[in-house]
């Protein structure tokens, strides 16, 4: 069966969940966006200035989860690459926030991307990037740290002392060629994805690569690391390392650190970056974006967004939510989806309290552990199908007597998981065939 969300008077659901202006928007997406940057143009102003007046911008930008510190930073980065500077952004990741090697190689290849992003943007830099992967035009390490940084991104390979271009011909346009190269070279190039790199070699090819991009007309290279709040101490500690021992003292670039607010969480080196707060937005700009987002799906664009969505409640999400866009898409994408599901063609205050309940039932559902005996119900209903409290199965399964199953059993039913009809003196319980796919999903 599929939905028909023509009854909501749209084409699709306009509150999906994604990062608001991700730095591959057109500009025509940027400008339809606008309405979040009406309450920030001072602090993307207070970024910008604080960039395009200084050799060295340090600082963090901060404040709640789902507040839209990373779409600000992606507005500000893309103006930045408008205005003529070189932009690199990595975002932290699990895996990368517990490894400090990890996280400087993912780096490296972030930086390396980022090149052949501008290659493709711009002849220029392409003829410049062809010129100085050939033998010839090679002549001092910031060469060779490009080439390294290529290489740890997957643009080039080296096998047998020769630079092998073929995979940088298939992304950006240059033609087959190989050079020569010395087993030195060879070696400051492997380093970057083989082995362990010394936190020496990553300064170095990372301080050489940036050296190079500011000769090529750049008016400045600006280094963004998102979610730093996901790192360990350790890893913190070396980004501060990193930010004072290789851009500080010679002020080669600009660093823009992205993390939400942590109570017991220290400032990162307070004399050395500013920090800037991101709050909510006021209601009044809210409303507006959540009204640009419904006409962008919306079949009849003279409808309002009152239309599909009670005023009062729609207000009430956005207070509870206090304005944090995330949450409030979150909760506007379950209503619509809720509302579909009911078959209503207006979303009221019953089906916000539906959706709410199914929130309430994930989360207890997240929450069982699989010792737990209402796990092991569930687990034993979704391949069984159905169960009634003397079933010997079940009981020798969860290893309790029929009386405690019973009392558990109804205990689910009550939690709006499990449905219940009379067969002859038992009481037979099943997954609610509407939470089925839900109950699978997580009891595994």
């Amino acid at each position: 069966m599929i939905a028909d969300l023509r009854k909501l008077n749209l084409t699709g659901n306009p509150f999906e969940d994604f990062e608001l202006l991700d730095e591959t928007l057109s500009r025509t997406k940027l400008d339809e966006h606008a309405q979040l940057f009406k309450d920030r143009e001072k602090i993307a102003q207070l970024l910008l200035f604080g960039v395009t007046s200084s050799s060295s911008y340090k600082v963090v930008l901060h404040g709640e989860a789902g507040v839209g510190k990373s779409s600000l930073l992606n507005k500000v980065l893309h103006d930045l690459r408008q205005a003529g500077y070189f932009g690199i952004k990595y975002r932290v990741n699990v895996v990368s926030a517990e490894d400090v090697n990890l996280f400087e190689r993912e780096l490296l290849r972030t930086f390396g991307e980022e090149i052949v992003r501008e290659a493709r943007r711009s002849h220029g830099f392409l003829e410049h990037l062809r010129s100085i992967v050939q033998l010839e035009k090679r002549n001092d390490l910031r060469h060779f740290s490009v080439l390294a940084l290529l290489y740890s991104c997957g643009q080039v390979t080296v096998r047998e002392g020769k630079v092998d271009a073929k995979g940088l011909s298939a992304t950006v346009g240059l033609p087959f060629l190989q050079a020569q190269v010395s087993e030195q070279e060879q070696n400051q190039i492997e380093v970057t994805t083989v082995g362990i790199p010394s936190h020496l070699t990553f300064e170095q090819l990372l301080r050489d690569g940036v050296s190079l991009l500011k000769e090529l007309d750049y008016k400045g290279v600006v280094i963004a690391i998102d979610e730093i709040d996901k790192l360990e101490k350790k890893l913190e500690a070396r980004i501060v390392t990193l930010v004072k021992d290789t851009f500080y003292p010679t002020g080669l670039c600009h660093v823009i650190l992205v993390m939400k607010d942590q109570n017991e969480r220290q400032p990162i080196h307070p004399d050395v970056f500013t920090y800037e707060s991101v709050y909510p937005l006021p209601k009044r700009n809210v409303t507006e974006f959540l009204e640009e987002l419904y006409k962008g799906k919306a079949f009849d664009r003279y409808k309002p967004l009152t239309s599909i969505i009670d005023q009062k409640l729609l207000n009430e999400i956005c207070e509870e939510n206090k304005g944090i866009i995330r949450r409030i898409l979150k909760d506007l994408r379950a209503c619509v989806l809720r509302a579909l599901i009911s078959g209503k063609t207006f979303i009221d205050r019953q089906v916000y309290e539906e959706t709410k309940a199914s929130d309430e039932l994930q989360a207890y559902l997240l929450s069982l552990k699989p010792n737990e005996v209402e796990y092991k119900i569930l687990l034993y209903l979704s391949e069984r199908g159905e169960t009634y409290a003397r079933d010997k199965d079940l009981s020798k399964l969860t290893e309790r007597e029929k009386s405690a199953l019973s009392q558990r059993l109804h205990e689910l039913e009550t939690r709006g998981l499990l449905i219940s009809k009379k067969r002859r003196k038992n009481r037979i319980f099943s997954i609610d065939p509407i939470l089925h796919g839900r109950v699978k999903s997580v009891i595994v």
